[in-house]
This record gives structure tokens, sequence and C-alpha cells, in this order.
């Protein structure tokens, strides 16, 4: 249901997918329906367990150290440009601004809704003002390059096509990704053991999408949405559930409407109520059985942020 978090520097395609790792769990098992309150915070605080282990400090330092190593790289290659530099700051700014998956589902404020709508306005106004403290120079001259200038770009900046690290996910899937070039310096030069760290990222995807099938997948989940669905349809909104909300409220610029009845079909529902409590009871059981997966992502993580800390310091 929910997009990992991923901070992603344009220009160089450098991207730090900061997650949570996670080992198998069992498909049989499934964890058992309690009645029980559950507050947004705890909520929030769990499928922030699930999407990530990174703080935004780490993620600024290990995004940071990978496009320094890649930019010294590229220029020794005869390439004058630069790729961004982000701060603790802004990735915060970025994680905090816009509603998660779950927070959709659990926002029930009134008051908030119709002031603020989903906060979605707001974000946008935020983001409008240029950021004068991040160098992203070299944008404009890779699109204006020949096409074989640009074929030597990606040549140089992520290897050849033979250069290709191949991952065998945990489902028995498989995924490709870039292992040459300057880019896959960066890479080893933080990560270390470049294929644990893909291997674990997608441990952590299918964790949390386990979470949220289990969730939603739940009779006191499914009742809900039904109510809340049925609600929001009398009112004129033909949605799937909360996220779609969202969505909808982001592409046609209605939120300071649509937010209010949302609210307003949630309290009736009973739909936080019964999310939270199911979201717990999945996210718990997950969490638990995905474990050792967790601990391993913890390690490497600690191992690159020493790394990048070399090359950039403390941001």
């Amino acid at each position: 249901m929910k997009l990992t978090r991923t901070i992603q520097n344009c220009i160089g395609c450098l991207a730090i997918v900061a997650l949570v790792a996670t080992a198998c769990a069992d498909p049989d098992a499934s964890p058992a329906s309690a009645s029980v309150s559950v507050s947004q915070t705890e909520v929030l605080d769990l499928e922030s367990k699930l999407a990530t282990a990174t703080t935004p400090e780490n993620a600024a330092l290990i995004n940071n150290a990978q496009h320094e190593i890649a930019e010294a790289c590229m220029q020794a290659l005869g390439w004058d440009l630069e790729f961004g530099r982000e701060t603790a700051e802004q990735i915060e700014d970025l994680i905090s601004a816009v509603m998660t998956p779950a927070e959709s589902w659990m926002f029930d404020n009134l008051a908030e809704a119709a002031a603020n709508g989903y906060g979605i306005e707001s974000f946008i106004a935020n983001k409008s003002s240029p950021n004068t403290s991040v160098a992203a120079s070299g944008a404009s001259e890779v699109e204006e390059m020949s096409p074989a200038d640009q074929a030597r770009y990606q040549t140089d900046l992520f290897g050849s096509e033979n250069e290709r690290i191949e991952i065998v996910t945990l489902d028995g899937g498989e995924m490709s990704v870039p292992g040459g070039g300057c880019f896959g310096e960066a890479q080893r030069a933080i990560w270390g053991d470049v294929p644990a760290y893909y291997r674990l990222r997608d441990l952590s995807g299918q964790a949390e999408s386990e979470a949220w099938q289990l969730t939603i997948d739940s009779p006191a989940v499914e009742a809900a949405l039904a109510s809340w669905s049925s609600c929001m349809k009398k009112h004129g909104h033909d949605l799937a559930d909360p996220t779609a909300s969202l969505d909808l409220a982001s592409q046609v610029g209605n939120e300071d409407a649509l937010a209010p009845v949302d609210v307003a079909c949630k309290t009736d529902s009973e739909l936080p109520a019964a999310f939270g409590t199911e979201f717990k009871l999945a996210a718990d059981y997950v969490l638990s059985d995905y474990a050792s997966g967790l601990e391993e992502y913890r390690g490497l993580e600690a191992a690159a942020t020493a790394r990048a800390r070399t090359y950039v310091g403390d941001n």
C-alpha cells in the first residue's frame, strides 16, 4: 500500500532508499484479532518501523557521501558537474509534510480538516520557493548534450549493461540494478555489500506489504471500510479507501471540501479505530517474524553511516 520513502537526486539519479530490512515470515500464519484502543501515534510509529530504519540525519549523511564520491569520480572523467546535497532538516520536512498512508486512514480531526484540508496546499506552497541551499548545477547541461555524449555520461555514471548486479529477491523474483560506473563506486564505498543492501531493501517492502494486506483483509476493517465508502459515495465520492481521498485531493485541488467529508464519514464508520487496532496487530506480528532481517539491516546501516562520515562528516 505504501511506497517506501526515497530521497533521490534527479541529476545523478543517486537514491538512498532507507528501509527497514526484514526476514521471511510464515505465510500460513496470521495475527489474532483483538479489541484494543490504538492511538494514531502508535500506528504511525509502527508504520515508520515497517518503512524505514534510517533517521533523517543518517539518510542525509549517506546520500551526501554517495554524491561526494560519485561527483569526484565523474569530475575525474572530465565531467564538470555537481550533484545536489541534502540536509537532515530538508529530509525531515519532506517526510513530515505530506500524510503517510496510515495517517490518511487514521486522520479524523474535523477542525484540522476544515482549516487545512489534508495539508496538501500548504506543502505545495512551501515547496514552491527555490531551495538555494542545495547545489544542483549540471542538469541543463546533461539535457543539452548530444545523444553520443548522453550515452557516455550514462555509462560513466552507471556502468555498462554487463556490470549490472542481478539480485534474487525473497520471493524468488529477480531485480537488476546498476553496478558499475561512478554510481557503483559510490555504492560499494558506502554500503560495502551492495547485493545485500538491495536484498534487505526488498525484504522491507515485502514486510510492509504483508502488514497492510493483513490489515485490510481483516473482517473489522473490511466492514468499517465498506461503511466509509458508502458514506463517501452518498456525498458524491466513489473512492476505494482513504489514500484515494488524498490522491483525488492532490489531483483536482478540492481538499478543503473533501477532507471534512472524509473525516465525517470516518467518524460514522469508526474506520480509524478498526484500522488502528488491526494495523497494530498485523505490524507487531510482521515485525516479530522479520526481526532477524531488521537486525541485519541495522548493522549494515551502521557500517554505511560510519563509512559515510569519513567522506562528509556530521550533518
